[in-house]
């Protein structure tokens, strides 16, 4: 939760997925819903699914890595830690998984530009995550 007084402030994705521990993924997606929650809010804008593949975008920082595969497990289990098992409640909150799809890969690296991506990359790296 940014910018709440007294709310804990986690590393970025990128940190927590070089721990490649799901179940830390969750503890820390259990946490920001409830942190969330608390702060009225009934939504969160995470997690980043896009993969950090294109070295000159400015915000692989936001991404939980370049890995198709440790990017759905960790990102499976951030949405699971904030959407909890039974639904939103008072201490869940509805995920939204960022950014579109490819967004992370600009052909200039440059943020918000096009991306050029061939069907074969798009199907085998960056559609997987998320599903």
């Amino acid at each position: 939760v940014n910018y709440t007084i007294g709310g804990t402030l986690f590393p970025q994705e990128i940190g927590l997925a070089a721990t490649w521990n799901p179940g830390l993924a969750m503890q820390f997606g259990q946490a920001t819903a409830y942190e969330t929650r608390a702060s009225g809010i009934h939504w969160n804008f995470s997690p980043v699914l896009d993969l950090g593949r294109q070295p000159l975008w400015s915000r692989n920082f936001e991404t939980l890595g370049e890995d198709p595969f440790l990017v759905s497990e960790m990102g499976k289990a951030i949405v699971c830690g904030y959407q909890g098992d039974g639904g939103i409640n008072s201490e869940h909150v509805a995920a939204c998984m960022k950014h579109f799809v490819g967004y992370s890969n600009p052909s200039t690296g440059r943020d918000r530009t096009p991306a050029w991506i061939p069907e074969k990359y798009m199907q085998e790296l960056y559609l997987p995550p998320f599903k």
